[in-house]
């Protein structure tokens, strides 16, 4: 740890009061506890900590917190020194891979789990790699290229969960999804994978942005495109669009889209309206540049508003709907009786 600690020091932008073995011992140890958690959770051992099923949970996210992150490096070696000649050699990402599958965030739950092939930074680095889709799979859609073609303005934001659906729109909870970009929207139904807020994962996701706008920051200065936003910033602002009062989330609860954990609705949509609050968004080009431009679309269309109306005012239960059909027949007939009195010809 000593010969590491220069390149440690390097990693972090802020000053460090730490003196130079207080810093060593602090790799130490940090670096310790996280291979014994590791090494405990994989073989199944007993602990004192991880017997209780919740403590676990909070040790992985504070393992999360972007303060608490210590070069990737630094386990490396020590995750190197401390399996010589043991059984548990393979490479640590295998096991980390192991590690994280069951702490999936609030909005993926995937199917196949590929092992990052960049460099790692440290561990929020690589949960963030290994749950967020990679940029190469999902090409990024410039939001001016996508409506060039269609001769419409640019769309940066989408209308909230309750103006969709008075436009129309069915929201559903997307099945068995890939991952937490595969939201989709087609003949009027959008679909997007469930949305969960427990506490633990309010965590994770504030801690994947914070980090993501550090990262995104530097991944420009380095690109072509200036105006790159990753993944995840796009779907915050698809969030930010969905949910921005209580009624947002109340229809998106009753979809089966988000599961609330909190006291009150209030709450949930306070968290969604300041996520942008720490992101890093340029607008200019996102993962979700057709799906905005598509449900915009839809939902400037007069005829799904006006056949939403109808369906809402009229047929939103058996009882009105046959009402209704009880009041056109009855309509029919008396114009039919009113017929046959002003032409009795037609009659005879």
């Amino acid at each position: 740890m000593r010969a590491l600690q220069v390149q440690a020091r390097q990693c972090y932008s802020g000053y460090i009061r730490l003196d130079r073995e207080q810093f060593v011992e602090m790799l130490l140890l940090d670096g310790c506890f996280v291979l014994e958690v590791l090494s405990k959770k994989l073989n199944k051992e007993n602990d004192a900590l991880r017997d209780i099923s919740w403590v676990l949970n909070r040790i992985v996210t504070d393992f999360l917190l972007l303060e608490n992150q210590i070069p990737f490096f630094v386990i490396h070696k020590l995750y190197s020194i401390s399996c010589m000649g043991n059984e548990w050699s393979d490479s640590i990402l295998h096991h980390l891979t192991d590690f994280v599958q069951w702490r999936a965030p609030m909005w993926v739950w995937p199917h196949q789990f590929e092992i990052p092939q960049c460099e790692i930074h440290h561990l929020l680095h690589f949960y963030q790699e290994f749950h967020v889709p990679n940029k190469t799979k999902f090409p990024i859609i410039t939001v001016q290229s996508s409506m060039v073609k269609k001769q419409e303005d640019p769309v940066y934001m989408m209308p909230s969960a309750t103006d969709l659906k008075d436009a129309g729109i069915i929201f559903q909870t997307k099945k068995f999804p890939a991952h937490f970009l595969d939201i989709t929207f087609k003949n009027g139904v959008f679909e997007m994978p469930m949305i969960a807020t427990s506490l633990d994962e309010k965590i994770i996701i504030l801690n994947l942005i914070a980090w993501n706008a550090m990262f995104s920051s530097e991944a420009t200065k380095q690109s072509d495109n200036s105006n790159y936003l990753s993944p995840l910033s796009s779907y915050t602002i698809l969030l930010e669009s969905l949910i921005r009062a209580k009624t947002d989330v109340q229809l998106l609860k009753a979809c089966r889209i988000i599961e609330n954990n909190d006291p009150s609705d209030e709450q949930v949509a306070s968290f969604f309206n300041h996520l942008g609050d720490l992101n890093v968004i340029s607008g200019e080009s996102h993962y979700f540049a057709e799906l905005f431009r598509d449900i915009k679309r839809y939902h400037d269309g007069r005829w799904h508003r006006h056949r939403a109306k109808l369906i809402r005012d009229y047929f939103h239960s058996p009882w009105s709907s046959i009402s209704v059909v009880a009041g056109i027949i009855l309509l029919v007939l008396t114009g039919i009786q009113a017929f046959f009195k002003v032409d009795p010809v037609a009659h005879h």
